[in-house]
């Protein structure tokens, strides 16, 4: 028996339709092209659609359908999870008030919290940081990532953060910017990881953070396993360096 969906979540039994819309979609490229996906669920009131990955990997994603045949490899939009008990702690862009406060309260118990919008990243970061053992939180938009922050707790280690993001058509998830400025508003707790290529981007939000007494870290995001080596060596550095709270690394301001 299926556990039940928190609503507006939805079971779609036998509706394979959306799984055929899916392999029509996406592009040479996309992380989801030539695989093959069951459709799961559905989030009534929009086209926002759960499926498993069916390569054995136990893998979700919840795709927003486009209705049409895309070019771009940002469409459709996916975010990845690990399990079906990771999708139902972590939900994908919550929209209601109930949603948000419960995103929030599953992002308090988590030492890591990352803003990523690219769904290849999103699998490396939740694969490196379940091997450090980290709980992770994790957004592909700023705004969702702005109402957590009423949340960040002393538990919450290390804050990584992107700068460009992409939402489905007709959102603006905002950027990673958004989330240095409402840092700097705050007392300094953790470390800051800006994994971003944009250099006009990520001297901005490394002035916010500095300004205000924040400890900044640049992982360049070049390379093919970027993130399970040098983002992963950084982390290791922080967790080595401090047991909690502020404190510096080997690459400080780097």
């Amino acid at each position: 028996m299926n556990p039940i969906l928190p609503s507006p979540w939805v079971w779609l039994p036998d509706a394979q339709e959306f799984s055929r819309e899916l392999i029509r979609e996406c592009p040479i490229g996309h992380p989801l092209h030539g695989i093959s996906c069951q459709v799961l669920a559905r989030r009534e009131g929009c086209d926002d659609f759960l499926f498993r990955i069916d390569d054995g990997s136990g893998w979700l994603s919840v795709v927003h359908l486009t209705w049409h045949i895309e070019t771009s490899l940002e469409f459709p939009h996916a975010v990845f999870f690990s399990s079906l008990s990771d999708f139902l702690a972590r939900r994908a862009w919550p929209d209601s008030n109930n949603e948000k406060a419960d995103a929030k309260t599953s992002a308090v118990h988590s030492q890591i919290w990352i803003l990523e919008d690219d769904p290849v990243r999103q699998k490396e970061f939740i694969r490196v940081c379940d091997e450090l053992g980290m709980p992770l939180a994790l957004w592909n938009d700023a705004t969702e990532m702005l109402f957590a922050l009423e949340a960040l707790s002393p538990a919450v280690r290390i804050i990584s953060l992107d700068h460009d993001l992409y939402g489905p058509k007709g959102h603006d998830p905002g950027t990673g910017r958004d989330i240095s400025q409402a840092l700097a508003l705050r007392a300094p707790q953790c470390p800051v990881i800006l994994h971003t290529s944009n250099g006009d981007g990520r001297r901005r939000m490394q002035g916010d953070l500095e300004g205000s007494g924040w400890t900044v870290h640049h992982v360049p995001p070049f390379g093919e396993d970027w993130i399970g080596t040098d983002w992963r060596l950084v982390v290791r550095d922080i967790l080595a360096s401090h047991s909690g709270g502020e404190g510096l690394s080997v690459e400080e301001g780097k």
